[in-house]
């Protein structure tokens, strides 16, 4: 859950207006006193993201709020301005003060909010080219006029506060999605910097001149989020830089979350992390009625997971009851559940892949919880006395130590069943050229038995018109691997033996080749499984480099 996602300052105090907090938080830098005050109108999800001080006053804009929030550091005296206008969701995400007015620019609320403190007065103004969703996410102020630059606007919008003027400066390289993020004033040029533009944006506010830096090294997802003093920090990336690196776990807003988030300790916490990470996640992707659909998902979703059926005689059903009390034992068996979406036709596995891949930091604070109880399971339980496989207590993982012919087992060996795109196998044979440790920014699920991958390959991968693909993945004997766990013992789906491996596994590629059989021709790719994900820099060390490649397709 995020508590704060904006703050001001006013004297010696930090004043931090809610998020999903339910609490103004007043932390005075010199005494190290902290306070907080509570009001009903303050508690939701999402409220302000986006302040400003006038005066001794913080005033927050609401995102989800519902209302202008007023708070006078010295009297501690908090206001609420209210308006049926206000009342939407994903309202503004971005303002500036000019004189005694606060101008909000709209995320999704299709309007210009202007909101004099002094006077108490609310105005709006309206253009069509306002109107949609995630539309800015960065402004700033030269002279009488506030700059917005585009998230997904298409173009930069120039709002004169004197005259009321609204104009629109239009290019085809401020068209897309997450463009901008973080801008900043030098002179009288708002220089932005890109977080998916892949290019610099320098806009001359006095002639109306745009112009652009590129470089290779700006092209990427979510390259830049903040800029101080036009220094773009990579997001995530723990440096400052100028020119970001290329996207890697250690930028992702997968790990820099999953570093901050701890497993749920209760079944109640994970349902309650799942409804969480749903509601956020459709609400990024647009869905109307977000909140009503995330907890029809997670109710059915829940509804069939405590559903003991026959094939769960692989166990003690009373021992299973008994272990899906952990909140690691049903996040595992709610990765096969076959209950879909209804929004967009996925099981929960797929609506969870969908936000790794994805990587926006809107959601990622629930999803990284959610697949860290996941991992507590393939890490930590299948240690446990009849924990991972509980069907073979004296041998809690069930890896394929020998070959079975009769189940198509090979000597520790998975398989994976897919589809190799043809734009994807030269990024494959490059890293079977250079032995380089790769990894999969998504989580990877495969059999110890070959006919299972091979099934799935024929009959169910995707896209249909690129070649078939069947990945041995090749275990070390000795050291095999320490964050994989195969979850048939407690599974939806009896009889596939699936291995589990966490988003961002590390993998490395040695043999492409071309097969044939009686089904037609598909290629095998022969994978390793690094034991560790863990690399130098961690403690302890492990084997993958920091900032290892990222796969393009698995």
């Amino acid at each position: 859950m995020d508590m704060f996602y904006t703050s001001q300052v006013v004297g010696d105090m930090v004043v931090a207006m809610p998020d999903s907090a339910g609490t103004i938080a007043l932390f005075n830098v010199k005494s190290k006193q902290l306070e907080f005050v509570e009001h009903e109108k303050l508690k939701g999800d999402a409220m302000f993201r986006t302040s400003q001080v006038v005066g001794d006053t913080v005033v927050g804009m609401p995102f989800c709020a519902g209302t202008i929030a007023l708070f006078n550091v010295k009297s501690k005296q908090l206001e609420f301005v209210e308006h049926e206008t206000l009342k939407r969701m994903d309202m503004f995400y971005t303002s500036q003060v000019v004189g005694d007015m606060v101008v909000a620019m709209p995320d999704s609320a299709g309007t210009i909010a202007l909101f004099n403190v002094k006077s108490k007065q609310l105005e709006f103004v309206e253009h069509e080219k306002l109107k949609g969703k995630a539309m800015f996410y960065t402004s700033q102020v030269v002279g009488d006029m506030v700059v917005a630059m585009p998230d997904s606007a298409g173009t930069i919008a120039l709002f004169n506060v004197k005259s009321k003027q609204l104009e629109f400066v239009e290019h085809e390289k401020l068209k897309g999605k997450q463009m901008f993020r973080t801008s900043q004033v030098v002179g009288d040029t708002v220089v932005a910097m890109p977080s998916c533009a892949g290019t610099i944006a320098l806009f001359n506010v006095k002639s109306k001149q745009l112009e652009f830096v590129e470089h290779e090294q700006l092209k990427g997802e979510r390259m830049i989020y903040t800029s101080p003093d036009t220094v773009g920090w990579p997001w995530c990336a723990g440096a400052i830089a100028l020119l970001s690196t290329v996207k890697s776990l250690e930028s992702s807003s997968y790990d820099l979350a999953y570093r901050e988030s701890s497993p749920a300790d209760t079944p109640g916490e994970f349902w309650m992390t799942t409804v969480e990470y749903l509601s956020e996640f459709y609400r990024y992707k647009g869905v109307a009625d977000w909140k009503a659909a995330a907890n029809e998902f997670q109710s059915r979703l829940e509804k069939d997971v405590l559903a003991l059926r026959a094939h769960d005689e692989v166990m003690n059903l009373d021992k299973l009851q008994n272990l899906l009390k952990r909140p690691e034992w049903i996040a595992a068996r709610a990765w096969s559940a076959a209950v879909k979406c209804k929004i967009f036709d996925k099981e929960w596995c797929g609506i969870k892949q969908m936000g790794v891949r994805e990587d926006d930091e809107v959601y990622m604070a629930p999803l990284a919880k959610l697949f860290r109880t996941m991992n507590k399971f393939a890490v930590a339980d299948r240690h446990l006395p009849g924990g991972g496989y509980a069907a073979a207590p004296g041998n809690p993982v069930p890896w394929p130590a020998s070959d079975d012919a009769q189940h198509g087992v090979e000597e520790w060996t998975l398989f994976r069943g897919g589809r190799l795109p043809d734009e994807h196998r030269a990024w494959y044979e490059e890293m079977i050229s250079s032995q380089e440790i790769y990894r999969v920014p998504m989580a990877l699920a495969s059999s110890l038995r070959k006919p299972r991958a091979i099934e799935f390959m024929w009959n169910y991968s995707y896209p249909s018109a690129a070649p078939h693909m069947l990945v041995r993945m090749k275990l070390s004997k000795d050291e095999r691997c320490w964050h994989v766990n195969c979850i048939e013992c407690l599974t939806k789906v009896a009889d596939e033996h699936e291995f589990w491996f966490p988003p961002y596994s590390a993998f490395k590629a040695t043999n492409l080749e071309l097969r044939n059989s009686a089904m037609g021709t598909y290629w095998e790719l022969t994978i390793e499984v690094i034991p560790s994900n863990r690399t130098p820099a961690d403690v302890p060390a492990g084997p993958v480099p920091v900032n290892a490649k990222l796969a393009p397709w698995a």
